[in-house]
């Protein structure tokens, strides 16, 4: 089955890495479990990943993941959608990551953390979406 990750920069707020899984909540209301699971595997590998290689704000504060933020991906049913949203209205599962420039400026300058980082990638996909058919 197929994923779709979105990758956004944001410089709002630049503690958190934003996981947004709205599009699959309004969309998908019959696929709670599914989303639940997604969304906690996703913020457990990305948030060890964030950990593990010390990634800080500019004022030393770890960065984490958000799983409830302000940028998720759903502008709402009677507007424009979001590429996420658009994959979700097809069928495919997928997520929006907003993240803040020192999240992105680690994913480029350190191969290590880019490589935890695609792991938690591909393990939510071997362990979650790989195995998942959406219900009738």
């Amino acid at each position: 089955p197929l994923f779709h990750v979105d990758i956004h920069g944001k410089v709002s707020e630049k503690l958190h890495v934003d996981l947004g899984v709205q599009p699959l909540i309004s969309e998908w209301p019959r696929e709670h479990a599914f989303v639940d699971l997604l969304t906690a595997h996703l913020t457990k590998g990305i948030d060890k990943a964030l950990l593990d290689h010390s990634v800080l704000s500019l004022k030393g504060k770890q960065i984490s993941i958000d799983e409830e933020p302000r940028l998720h991906g759903y502008w709402g049913p009677d507007t424009v959608t979001t590429i996420s949203h658009q994959s979700v209205m097809l069928g495919v599962p997928a997520v929006q990551f907003e993240m803040p420039p020192r999240v992105r400026e680690r994913l480029v300058s350190s191969p290590p953390f880019l490589a935890d980082f695609a792991r938690a990638l591909a393990g939510t996909y071997r362990e979650v979406v790989a195995g998942w058919s959406r219900s009738p």
